[in-house]
């Protein structure tokens, strides 16, 4: 038996046997397996916490403080503008 080989998005004009294309197979559907455990990792990191901060947590915590950082440093901008402009116009 044979089956036509899928090579770079176009198919070969040559046939192989069926054991060559269970082989290919075989090595895709491995890769497979080895990509979805990396995103099942990649998940567990991101959403869920294993005993240690996880990833969502630590960005979250970083996006807080740099909006604190950030209402800080308006607040003081505001101050010294102010704190300017009076100076310059009501001396």
């Amino acid at each position: 038996m044979y089956c036509k080989h899928l090579v770079e998005g176009d198919y070969m004009t040559e046939y192989v046997e069926i054991k060559d294309c269970e082989k290919v197979s075989a090595r895709i559907l491995r890769r497979l397996d080895e990509l979805s455990e990396k995103f099942t990792s990649l998940d567990n990191r991101l959403y869920r916490d294993n005993g240690r901060k996880s990833i969502q947590t630590i960005i979250n915590s970083h996006g807080v403080a740099l909006k604190a950082v950030l209402w800080v440093g308006t607040i003081l901008m505001i101050s010294i503008l102010s704190g300017v402009v009076k100076l310059i116009f009501f001396t």
